[in-house]
């Protein structure tokens, strides 16, 4: 079974002094088999402190709204480690992130555990980067008659990132989604990011882009 989707992401990243915040809104319209309709929203607030180094670790909650009906609506808990390397070369991007689900039919939530590797080199155009990233979700902990213990999918991504100015970033690419039935989504994936201003009374330095992989 095979399918395709629009994936919309617009998210908004500060930082003030060592604590980072992250808010993001993201739209999944259904394109194939059925004619398009919107699918899903999704919106989450995080909050993140550096570590120091490349290190730090995030916490949010997540509304995921199923507008189709094809699957419960549920509130989600996460929490996650984040690594960033960035070099002249190279950015490299590794989370790895727990989440509790919770669909509004169930009393108990349902665990899953999602590893992310991300990189992203600059292209011979100025502002311009190319980015691959794969994902891989598994549930600790199932929950009945909805999700089941194990494999759930992956996720697999290239797109092309834009940054014209410092406070914003676009981002257009392909995925490719398999389920642990072995259903395809293709997606396009459209992103903007906006940036906010660094506040610090103790650090004048300039903010540097927040990592937090979107989904």
């Amino acid at each position: 079974m095979q399918g395709a989707q629009q994936w919309t992401f617009v998210t908004a990243q500060g930082q003030l002094s060592r604590v980072r915040y992250n808010f993001e809104v993201h739209l999944r319209a259904r394109l194939l088999p059925q004619p398009l309709a919107l699918a899903a929203v999704q919106i989450s607030p995080a909050l993140g402190v550096n570590l120091g180094g490349d290190v730090s670790v995030w916490a949010a909650y997540s509304r995921f709204e199923q507008v189709d009906r094809s699957r419960p609506s549920e509130n989600r808990l996460w929490q996650q480690v984040l690594f960033d390397r960035d070099t002249d070369l190279l950015r490299f991007v590794m989370r790895v992130r727990f989440e509790e689900r919770f669909f509004v039919t169930l009393s108990s939530p349902a665990v899953r555990l999602r590893v992310l590797v991300r990189g992203s080199v600059p292209l011979p155009v100025e502002t311009f980067r190319l980015l691959a990233q794969s994902e891989l979700f598994v549930h600790v902990l199932g929950a009945p008659g909805i999700v089941s213990n194990g494999f759930d999918q992956t996720r697999t991504q290239v797109s092309v990132q834009w940054r014209p100015v410092e406070w914003l970033t676009a981002e257009l690419g392909y995925m490719l989604q398999i389920t642990a039935s072995l259903a395809l989504s293709h997606n396009l994936v459209a992103a903007l990011t906006f940036r906010l201003p660094k506040w610090n009374p103790f650090d004048e330095q300039e903010i540097r882009e927040l990592p937090v992989p979107q989904g």
